[in-house]
């Protein structure tokens, strides 16, 4: 959950409803979409099906959510670790000192480039939903064998 719309490349407003907190208190939700940040690594993530909430001053990550989406949350030695479902970390994070894990996502905008490549090993990248070069390389190796 998050209040700011700058966060998102698309909103898609149709998704309205409350969302209410520990405390009592409720706050209409007036949207959701995905958010796209860069890990540590410089690699790109998303996390899906954030709601847009006006009223919040600070972003939100409930492991609810986390949990709907089949990510996998492990707590250990005062670290938050968080994965993807293909066993990605999203996020690492330490506790603080008033108990709570806060995370300080860079959040991105969403950039497409689109580009037509001939060259065979670009085709390929493509053809496997852009996997790495270095990942392709052993797929190669694999499905030709390892030559001596």
């Amino acid at each position: 959950m998050t209040g700011s719309k700058e966060a998102f490349s698309e909103l898609d407003g149709d998704v309205t409803g409350i969302v209410k907190f520990g405390d009592g208190s409720r706050m209409m939700i007036q949207g959701h979409d995905t958010i796209i940040f860069r890990c540590q690594n410089g690699e790109h993530r998303a996390l899906t099906d954030v709601y847009y909430i006006p009223q919040l001053r600070s972003s939100i990550v409930s492991i609810g959510q986390l949990d709907k989406l089949r990510c996998e949350l492990l707590i250990k030695s005062r670290i938050l670790r968080i994965w993807d479902q293909e066993w990605r970390l999203l996020a690492k994070v330490k506790r603080s000192r008033n108990r709570l894990y806060l995370l300080d996502l860079k959040v991105e905008q969403l950039v497409c480039l689109a580009a037509w490549h001939t060259e065979e090993p670009w085709l390929w990248h493509a053809r496997f939903g852009h996997l790495s070069f270095d990942a392709l390389g052993r797929l190669e190796k694999m499905v030709q064998g390892e030559r001596s």
